[in-house]
């Protein structure tokens, strides 16, 4: 399976991701691959393991398969977020052969206010101004 690259309307490159949502019951997290103009990246997001579940491997058998479909697609680098104090999660990432980057990690609260949700509804997200309501 290859990833492709198409031009919208407004010339932008989008690449397509491939998603999967890795899961069982007692395991889960949201993988998505995609090419960011250079390399084949897959991003790691909401890994989870029940409470009654934690510190018995199955996170590192989680990570492990997520390694594995990476691979499968010819990915070029893996990459996640850990908060700097969730000691158990850096652990698992680092006993599975993560390192950590330079990176510094960047967002912004598009819907903290509830005034916010409805400005969100009245714009379309490819414009370069908000529409009127």
């Amino acid at each position: 399976m290859s990833l492709e690259l198409l031009v919208d309307s407004h010339n932008l490159i989008i690449s397509l991701p491939i998603q999967y949502q890795v899961f069982d019951d007692i395991t889960s997290c949201l993988l998505t691959i995609y090419f960011n103009g250079k390399a084949n990246v897959a991003i790691v997001d909401s890994v989870e393991t029940k409470i009654g579940y934690r510190n018995q491997g199955f996170a590192t058998k989680l990570m492990e398969r997520i390694l594995r479909i990476a691979e499968f697609h010819n990915v070029d680098s893996v990459e996640l977020v850990v908060n700097h104090d969730n000691e158990a999660a850096i652990r698992l990432y680092e006993k599975v052969g993560f390192e950590p980057t330079q990176k510094i990690y960047y967002r912004k609260i598009l819907n903290k206010w509830p005034e916010s949700k409805e400005k969100a509804k009245s714009q379309s997200p490819m414009a370069d101004t908000p529409t009127e309501a």
